[in-house]
């Protein structure tokens, strides 16, 4: 079924019917997503799972659950970047899968004045392949967006010399940056509220912030963003 549903795309298929299997394929291939399961024989998906996230050659592939489970908080928990639950459809199979593959080895913005902010993202998505740079100011930001258009922009709503509307709009101006994914870095939730002109950004809270969290609202505005391309 994967393999039909795949056929006729950008995808190259590789198939494996058990755990080892998969992990020498991966080893061998270094694919940008890997599909799971979690019911296989002699071992199952999650022991899998911990292999590829604890071997630094395959820690940064995206995994992508695809199961009769429906358990992501395990998933997200040990590693996972997203999950669909069987029978699935070809539509929100190619979606989720094309999330994630614009994610793999791009390069990110993140501009926040809080050096714990930063450091915390810069890790984390690091750790999933990303290259990060990290700047403190608005002006900083605007002149890395203009030297090296990142695939994605991470903005703190406390930089010192201007708001993240302002930021957001400058970036705007070029027809190059309406394209680009923004997440943003609030105090609060109320704080999406507050940016109307932003309203299709995705919101993370600054105090509790979790890297599969942030990855999961960056990976919803590549949907979001693959849905308006089509119509």
């Amino acid at each position: 079924l994967l393999r039909d549903s795949l056929a006729g795309t950008e995808f190259d298929f590789k198939g494996a019917l058990c755990g080892e299997e998969g992990l020498a394929l991966a080893r061998q291939l270094k694919p940008a997503v890997v599909t799971l399961d979690i019911l296989m024989p002699r071992r199952d998906g999650w022991s899998v799972l911990r292999e590829l996230k604890a071997d630094p050659a395959l820690a940064a592939i995206p995994v992508f659950i695809l199961s009769i489970l429906d358990n992501r908080e395990l998933g997200f928990s040990l590693g996972v970047s997203d999950c669909l639950v069987k029978p699935f459809d070809k539509p929100a199979l190619l979606s989720k899968l094309r999330s994630q593959a614009r994610l793999a080895g791009g390069r990110v913005l993140v501009a926040d004045s809080d050096p714990e902010t930063v450091g915390l993202l810069s890790r984390g998505l690091q750790g999933e392949g990303l290259t990060v740079v990290a700047v403190g100011t608005g002006a900083a930001a605007l002149s890395e967006w203009r030297q090296e258009r990142p695939d994605a922009l991470f903005l703190g709503t406390g930089l010192p010399d201007m708001s993240v509307l302002e930021l957001a709009e400058e970036i705007g101006r070029d027809a190059s940056g309406a394209r680009v994914p923004v997440v943003i870095l609030a105090d609060r939730e109320a704080q999406a509220g507050s940016l109307p002109s932003l309203e299709e950004a995705a919101v993370v809270r600054r105090g509790a912030i979790r890297v599969d969290e942030v990855l999961a609202g960056l990976r919803a505005r590549f949907a979001a963003m693959g849905k308006e391309g089509q119509s």
